[in-house]
């Protein structure tokens, strides 16, 4: 069967499957392209990839990350989903 490469390629994904299979990688790749979630705390301008949400949460917004309280938040996303859960 022909494999497919991930759209999320050209950011560092190396995935190559089958389309019936990529149908369900793409949603979930973490090298999507990502925003902050917390835009508006203060003004963060952060886009980088999914993969690096968690850190990024973790080192840019400690101030209102409380670790060891984790909660779940639906992510606005790149075009192949509108949100995502993501906890921290």
């Amino acid at each position: 069967p022909q494999k497919d490469s991930c759209r999320y390629q050209p950011q560092g994904c190396l995935k190559n499957l089958r389309a019936e299979l990529m149908a369900e990688h793409e949603p979930s790749c973490e090298y999507q392209p990502a925003s902050c979630p917390l835009a508006n705390h203060p003004q963060c301008k952060w886009g980088g990839k999914l993969r690096d949400l968690d850190r990024h949460l973790r080192e840019a917004h400690k101030d209102v990350i409380v670790l060891g309280a984790e909660r779940c938040h639906l992510v606005e996303m790149h075009k192949v989903r509108a949100n995502q859960s993501v906890c921290f």
